[in-house]
């Protein structure tokens, strides 16, 4: 993806997009406070870097002086049609919400695009408020409730978002 619609949005706030590179996580302040699984999974840059092998993975990038990584995206094909997404945010993120969460809305289509995905789903803690906000505002729904099912033995909710 060259994040070409991207542009109009994240030029404006000093930010790229670029396909998703490990050294991008020099300049990563991960936001544990978001809830994502991030914040239980001791090594996360190892567990990041390992899930953008097995798929399309970008990376939002703060431009100038003071480079940063806003945020980390992609996804993992299951089998075709079917690609599990994730995302982690930086504390960065914070700093422009609304940009971010455009650029992510603008990512997630184009992973659902190159993906091939007619199905994309992802896995959000149910006490993570702002984790749950996030999955709505970029078109997934609830499809179930899984009790005791992360690291942490947290329920959590598998969201769905499907190709138009």
């Amino acid at each position: 993806m060259e994040c070409t619609k991207l542009k109009g949005i994240l030029s404006a706030k000093s930010m790229i997009c670029v396909p998703f590179s490990p050294w991008h996580l020099n300049f990563f302040d991960l936001d544990v406070a978001s809830g994502g699984l991030g914040s239980v999974i001791a090594d996360y840059t190892t567990y990041i870097t390992m899930q953008s092998q097995f798929g399309p993975a970008y990376s939002v990038l703060k431009t100038g002086d003071d480079m940063a990584t806003v945020g980390v995206f992609g996804a993992v094909q299951l089998w075709p049609g079917v690609g599990e997404a994730w995302a982690m945010p930086g504390t960065i993120a914070r700093e422009n919400p609304v940009s971010f969460v455009r650029a992510s809305r603008l990512i997630l289509d184009e992973l659902v695009k190159i993906g091939r995905f007619r199905r994309l789903q992802a896995y959000v803690n149910a006490s993570h408020i702002s984790s749950v906000q996030f999955a709505k505002v970029c078109y997934f729904v609830p499809e179930a409730r899984l009790a005791q099912f992360g690291p942490e033995g947290a329920d959590y909710f598998l969201f769905v978002r499907f190709k138009e």
